[in-house]
């Protein structure tokens, strides 16, 4: 055993000379030599490779210490999306929302001239979902930069006194208040020239199309609570404000009409249609229902009770009545808020998973008009008439009217505990549903929208293991960055850009999923 072997040199190891060390090395050789030498060639021949080895590979830590091992990526939470992805998204908003602009405020001959119009035409007939983005030209982009640039400027000099009409360019009233909701949740400001016009436009004619109403009600809620600047723009005491006090008057009258046509807990297309509905339509009369109490314009009196519980009524009598037997699994927001509760009914913790819950359910969904009323469309015998679309369209009626019935309870009603129960399980159902049918490859911009909503309202960040936004958003988004797929299936493809805008920004207030603290009516 010496230094050339590899060793630590004897002087280094004890501290004394070379010398006194031999000689009392040889001498315990000598009287235990056969124990000793077997010792030391036990010890020895690891601490040679070790140190060998940190001579061939210095970088690599000893296999003996496992605390000096390189420590594994921290793993990304739950609907975060990896850099490369995120960066994408981002591209597509900022697409959509200068695609969504162009498509309002550009005269038709300055489309034809860019190329816009014929680009519409092709995303109308093209069905194919894109495999790959479309390289950005440079060129291009900084023509249709100058144009939006030039059609604001426009807007203001005149003062909505355009040379078109904002609602016929943007599709309809519904469209063009569809296209307003989506570019406030984007981040622009309520004050923006555009977004101005949208309400005067939808103030003129007080609309009788539900889509249409429940649509404005949501406009004109992200209008008044946007982040970004406040509106209607107020000097004083706001009570006091002309504009104020108009938007506050529409808002009571457009809700109460919506209210008044709801008696049945379900809508049709418009205010005088008594026999026919369905529940896409009747989702978004709930949803600007909604809008107007959390916007704090709309009083809950004891008729408004009446519609939320023949809302949950109605959907209680319309879910299929039997279903495939289910294990339930949710991811929930920690930081969010929603309006299930996974405490009770059924439900409990996950094992190893400080947000996550199961409950065993049925896989019932909903249908578009798959009911007993009057104008209803019942399915061929066997057949389920439920889809995705409207079985979220369920959920989030129901959802929205557990809410506002829980900020007002009535002590009086003795179904309130019944009905309680049986919604939990209808909503616990119609979530096993989306869970059983999950197909990310067919979900078009409606559909996409009201992924996003159930996920706010439900406060789900994953159900039955799908990361729903992290799986969803970079498909949307590479559509949205091709050029083409976006050809619509409600209102062309302006509104399509519009609810694929919404989800990608999620554009769902938690708001909406909470009880309504505000007054209630006698």
């Amino acid at each position: 055993m010496n230094d050339a072997s590899g060793q630590l040199s004897v002087r280094e190891s004890t501290g004394r000379s070379p010398v006194d060390a031999t000689r009392r090395r040889h001498s315990v050789t000598r009287r235990c030599q056969p124990l000793v030498l077997g010792l030391i060639g036990l010890l020895a021949c690891p601490i040679h490779d070790t140190n060998a080895a940190d001579e061939v590979t210095p970088a690599s830590p000893p296999a003996a210490n496992p605390a000096s091992t390189t420590p594994e990526k921290t793993p990304r939470k739950p609907g975060a999306l990896t850099p490369e992805d995120q960066a994408l998204v981002d591209q597509a908003i900022a697409r959509l929302k200068r695609d969504l602009l162009l498509a309002c405020l550009l005269p038709p001959r300055e489309k034809t001239r860019l190329g816009l119009a014929k680009e519409s035409a092709t995303q109308q007939k093209d069905h194919t979902p894109p495999e790959k983005p479309a390289a950005s030209d440079p060129v291009e982009d900084k023509q249709l930069a100058l144009a939006l640039e030039a059609a604001e400027k426009n807007l203001v000099n005149n003062k909505g006194g355009l040379s078109f009409d904002l609602t016929e360019q943007c599709g309809g009233i519904g469209s063009e208040a569809l296209v307003g909701l989506a570019l406030v949740k984007a981040g622009v400001s309520p004050n923006h020239p555009l977004l101005q016009q949208i309400w005067n436009d939808i103030q003129k004619t007080l609309s009788e199309s539900i889509y249409v109403m429940g649509v404005e009600l949501m406009l004109v809620e992200a209008m008044r609570n946007s982040p970004v600047e406040g509106w209607p723009q107020i000097t004083g005491k706001h009570k006091k404000e002309p504009e104020f006090e108009k938007v506050t008057r529409w808002v009571v009258r457009v809700a109460e009409n919506l209210m008044n046509s709801g008696s049945r807990g379900v809508w049709g297309y418009s205010l005088k249609e008594r026999k026919y509905h369905d529940h896409s339509v009747t989702q978004y009369a709930v949803l600007g229902l909604k809008a107007a109490r959390i916007s704090g314009w709309q009083a809950q009196s004891s008729g408004d009770r009446r519609v939320w519980q023949a809302v949950l009524e109605h959907f209680l009598q319309a879910q299929e009545r039997v279903g495939q037997n289910v294990v339930l699994s949710v991811l929930t927001d920690a930081q969010g808020v929603g309006g299930v509760d996974y405490t009770s009914h059924g439900w409990k913790k996950s094992a190893g998973l400080d947000y996550g819950y199961e409950s065993n359910g049925q896989a019932r969904g909903w249908g578009y008009t798959n009911d007993n009323l009057p104008g209803s469309k019942q399915p061929a015998a066997g057949q389920s008439a439920s889809y995705l679309n409207m079985t979220i369209a369920g959920l989030t009626a129901m959802i929205l009217a557990r809410s506002e019935l829980d900020s007002s309870p009535d002590p009086k009603s003795k179904k309130t505990n019944k009905t309680n129960e049986d919604s939990a399980a209808a909503i616990r159902d119609g979530m096993a549903w989306v869970q059983s049918n999950w197909n990310a490859d067919v979900i078009d911009g409606y559909g996409l929208y009201g992924i996003e909503r159930l996920g706010v309202l439900g406060n789900l960040t994953t159900i039955g293991g799908h990361d729903w936004y992290r799986e969803l958003a970079p498909k949307a988004a590479t559509r949205v960055m091709a050029g083409n797929g976006l050809n619509g299936r409600w209102g062309g493809p302006t509104c399509d850009k519009a609810f694929y805008l919404l989800f990608l920004v999620r554009g769902t207030s938690s708001s909406y999923a909470r009880p309504t603290a505000g007054k209630t009516a006698p």
